[in-house]
């Protein structure tokens, strides 16, 4: 095996390695796992029914993220779903080992072809700027109504909330600002002298007209409403006190801060359950059972299809390499 052939498999095994270290660590260390399994008992049939409806949702969530990359490159590598599903899972996995999961259009642009992965990786981050664009503006739109409905969730931030949603909009636009042009921004980054070898999206401006944006930009929409209500009906089925409307508000704002908090990837699951204990608590004080819907959503939505993810990796043909 060639020395370059033994590094690129060390390093896989390393991001698998980590990977499941990072999902068991995770586990052991959760407060009152042990609680976890007395929030079933005595689950009712429409109860278990709504549990298996939240996974069978994490397939439709993550089947609209590979369609959204087979999207992306139809034009220079059309890939079936298959290999686009192999490439989200795989680029999940090595996201796991990165800071705020950075590493995710690595392992997608693995299952690319060499000259084509400069490229790929400027069209991985467009389909993550259309992702984070949505979240960041459904979760203003969510933290403004709540600050408007709920005067005691002023308490909650230390910063004025006017500045924060001003900042937040404002970064909102930027990046909604980024997706829309990234063809250019692409082509003013490869003028850089370091980096001037890379192919960028303006060389192909059929890769990336209006039509396709809004696509892409409609599919992200349809995950995010996918994944907000798969929160909310683990929250249902555990029986947390608050309502639709409020826990829709809820939950878009723990999203918008998920996005905007700059973490560790180890430390997100925390984060996650940290961000829900104090927004949930403007509502009700059932602490268990939002740390579990929030841990539980981790599990089935990333811990998952991460491992998935780290068994794909290992399946890249050494002609890819």
């Amino acid at each position: 095996m060639k020395i370059k052939q033994k590094l690129v498999l060390i390093l896989k095994i390393i991001i698998v390695v980590i990977s499941y270290a990072y999902v068991i660590d995770t586990l052991i260390k959760a407060p009152d796992l042990s609680k976890l399994p007395q929030l079933f008992t005595g689950f009712s049939f429409y109860q278990i029914s709504i549990f298996v409806l939240v996974c069978l949702l994490m397939i439709v969530n993550w089947t609209i993220e590979a369609f959204k990359w087979q999207l992306l490159l139809k034009d220079i590598e059309p890939k079936s779903y298959v290999n686009a599903i192999k490439a989200v899972f795989a680029g999940l996995s090595v996201g796991l080992a990165t800071p705020n999961r950075a590493g995710e259009f690595g392992g997608r642009i693995l299952f690319l072809k060499h000259e084509n992965r400069s490229i790929g990786g400027f069209l991985a981050l467009a389909g993550s700027f259309s992702q984070l664009a949505v979240t960041l503006i459904i979760g203003l739109i969510g933290f403004t109504v709540l600050l408007m409905i709920s005067p005691q969730s002023r308490d909650l931030f230390a910063v004025s909330d006017i500045l924060i949603t001003a900042i937040g909009f404002l970064f909102a636009g930027f990046i909604l600002l980024l997706y829309l042009k990234i063809d250019y921004f692409s082509g003013k980054i490869a003028k850089i002298p370091l980096i001037n070898k890379l192919k960028n999206l303006s060389s192909y401006p059929e890769l990336w007209n209006i039509t396709k944006k809004l696509k892409v930009f409609a599919l992200s929409i349809i995950r995010y409403v996918i994944f907000i209500h798969q929160f909310y009906l683990l929250v249902y089925i555990l029986d947390i006190n608050i309502d639709y409307t409020d826990a829709m508000l809820v939950i878009s704002v723990i999203y918008l801060l998920m996005a905007v908090v700059p973490i560790i990837s180890i430390g997100e699951p925390g984060l996650r359950v940290s961000f829900s204990l104090i927004l949930f608590s403007i509502f009700t004080n059932q602490a268990v059972a939002v740390f579990s819907a929030s841990i539980l959503l981790w599990i089935i939505n990333v811990a998952v299809p991460a491992v998935l993810g780290s068994l794909f990796i290992f399946n890249v043909k050494k002609s890819k390499i």
